[in-house]
């Protein structure tokens, strides 16, 4: 490929890998060596249908897409919204907005044997739309566990997106002091917002727009050193953890004064029941004034965007296994690697400016680029730093420990 600059003639060869999604024994073939095999696997590109095929059981009817009658505007029209990708070919879309008209789905996925040891990891990527359904309170993006408990209680795990662009991690294992297990005189003290307090314990990141309609890629792994706790990675970067460790918003959980899961939760066994849920909030059906002995989704809490690519893995992972399995897929599926970009700030353009303007003649450069893509023709400006950075209280919002 070739493109002129001033009086320079600039030859660019870029290489790549090929993009290859084959399982081999199970395994995704495009995996760097480094990552583990996953446990489970949804590709989420199935194409057609409501089915969602696991790849390493190869169970095609393992996962399917779901909606509540009640939550769509037109529900005799519902149909699961697949839609084409640049880079995954085709995915699923959890909801659709066409004007006032909006669709809402869930995914119900299979579950897995995982965290037995106390160890795992969950990676996937989402695509958030730059619209939200017009009721959204919150968002929640997944979750595993008795959807007839609340998700502050042993055995649930789930990812939520606040409106004010914080992701909210939840985890608790079998062993973590929940309302229920937390030792008190107050026979009652799980029904006692201000009694039930001390078991509280979740990470939140900082705000930041997801709403950006990019794909990302978000890791939730226990501690690989196998201390008590978990990290949640956004596109290989940590962004929250408990215990708090300094990145992410500091909610105030590490004080053991105060909050009995101080050193962290995640890290025991965990035994999660029923299916593994995206894209929706299932909740006991009674919290509406529903008389039925079963869970209802929360109207108010359906995700809008793209998933691709869930994995479940029975070990945790280190930092720099995440990061590995970050660039396994961008490199496979030719996808800007945000972290070698910020780290490289390179483009040959400039360094080709740099020789023509020092040497005044004709210059021929040859420039191998293996890991990341320059766009062409016109040279793109370089990723401004934020000059103004908002935060939020560390006060604890009363509204999340009720509904939690």
């Amino acid at each position: 490929m070739i493109f002129k600059l001033n009086n320079c003639a600039i030859f660019t060869l870029f290489l790549g890998t090929v993009t290859n999604d084959v399982f081999v024994s199970g395994r995704p073939l495009f995996l760097q060596p480094t990552v583990p095999s996953p446990l489970a696997y949804y590709s989420l590109t199935d194409g057609s249908g409501s089915l969602l095929r696991e790849s390493v059981s190869n169970d095609a009817t393992a996962g399917h897409v779901n909606f509540d009658f009640d939550h769509q505007s037109h529900p005799h029209q519902h149909q699961p919204n697949w839609v084409e990708d640049e880079y995954f070919g085709t995915t699923i879309k959890c909801g659709k907005i066409v004007g006032d008209s909006e669709q809402k789905d869930t995914l119900r996925l299979k579950t897995a044997d995982y965290g037995d040891s106390g160890n795992f990891a969950w990676s996937v990527w989402f695509r958030h739309d730059d619209q939200k359904f017009k009721d959204t309170t919150r968002e929640q993006f997944l979750g595993h566990g008795d959807p007839m408990e609340v998700m502050t209680s042993r055995n649930q795990v789930h990812v939520q997106f606040e409106t004010t662009g914080v992701v909210r991690t939840h985890l608790y294992d079998s062993q973590d002091t929940d309302r229920y297990t937390l030792k008190s005189s107050d026979p009652y003290c799980h029904t006692n917002q201000e009694c039930r307090k001390p078991s509280l314990a979740w990470s939140d990141t900082k705000p930041h727009n997801y709403d950006d309609k990019k794909w990302h890629h978000l890791v939730l792994t226990t501690k690989s050193d196998s201390y008590k706790g978990y990290e949640v990675y956004i596109d290989s970067k940590l962004v929250s953890s408990s215990p708090y460790e300094g990145v992410g918003e500091n909610l105030g959980f590490w004080d053991c004064s105060k909050y009995v899961n101080c050193k962290g939760v995640g890290g025991d066994p965990i035994t999660p029941k029923g299916p593994i849920r995206l894209c929706g909030r299932a909740k006991p059906g009674n919290w509406d004034g529903d008389e039925a002995e079963d869970f209802a989704w929360d109207v108010q809490r359906y995700f809008h965007g793209q998933v691709a690519h869930f994995g479940i893995f029975d070990t945790s992972l280190s930092a720099e296994v995440v990061k590995d399995l970050y660039q396994s897929y961008t490199k496979a599926f030719k996808m800007p690697d945000h972290t070698r970009l910020k780290r490289t700030q390179f483009d040959p353009r400039v360094l080709a400016a740099i020789i023509c303007s020092s040497i005044g003649g004709l210059a021929i450069i040859v420039v191998t680029i293996k890991y990341f893509k320059v766009p062409l023709p016109s040279v793109p400006s370089l990723p401004k730093k934020n000059e103004k950075e908002e935060f939020y209280s560390e006060e604890l919002d009363n509204k999340d420990v009720v509904m939690t």
